[in-house]
């Protein structure tokens, strides 16, 4: 659920590293581990040019980061999407803040991992939280344009009726889609406990977009 005005007052705010990782040439190994986005992450689209399949194609490995330490996280296309099959680009001079409360779902879990995606698939999918939430493949794929990834580890571990936010920066436009992963061990590792999405949100250039997201039991 999107709310523009969203002010996020007395969330508690988890520092955090940024989402680079490794260089990504390990990660460039298959075009979309064996699941299509089309089927699995949105609305099936058609593609508006051939310049590419996958952002792989969009620079190869330079273009392709991943946390080797984190079981959950994505592929993360670093300066271009690929776009409904164009190479495109992308400005990440917006900002994404992304909020949750934790209450019985998520307690004692001792991270979570929070991803920025495009709302266009490689293969001309219109992603939607529906189905990233509940058929889509996200850590092997290429189609889906994961622009950013971080990571929160709070001391401690998530507590009960606690607030936790991450601003990201974000690819200007609209759109755009948030999901957060809470998993079981630290590092973006272990069982998924909890995972929530919220989609449509614009990010303007130089400015803040709020996204508070409700967490759900993950059954998969």
């Amino acid at each position: 659920m999107l709310r523009p005005g969203w002010l996020l007052l007395g969330l508690l705010t988890v520092a955090c590293g940024s989402g680079g990782g490794d260089d990504g040439d390990d990660a460039v190994t298959n075009r979309d581990g064996g699941s299509s986005a089309t089927v699995g992450c949105g609305v099936p689209g058609s593609r508006v040019a051939e310049d590419c399949e996958g952002f792989d194609d969009c620079g190869g490995s330079a273009n392709v980061s991943r946390r080797g330490n984190c079981e959950h996280c994505p592929n993360e296309a670093l300066f271009r999407t690929c776009s409904k099959g164009r190479c495109v680009e992308y400005d990440r001079t917006g900002t994404i803040r992304v909020g949750f409360t934790v209450d019985q779902l998520g307690v004692g879990a001792n991270s979570f991992v929070v991803m920025v995606i495009d709302p266009e698939g490689g293969d001309g999918t219109d992603l939607t939280c529906a189905a990233i939430m509940s058929s889509c493949r996200l850590k092997d794929t290429y189609l889906v344009n994961v622009t950013n990834v971080d990571l929160g580890e709070p001391p401690g571990g998530l507590q009960r009726d606690r607030s936790y936010t991450r601003s990201m920066t974000a690819h200007v436009g609209s759109g755009r889609i948030a999901y957060v992963l809470v998993t079981e061990q630290s590092d973006g590792n272990g069982r998924i406990v909890a995972h929530g999405c919220g989609e449509r949100a614009t990010v303007a250039s130089g400015e803040s977009t709020d996204v508070l997201i409700e967490l759900r039991a993950y059954e998969r």
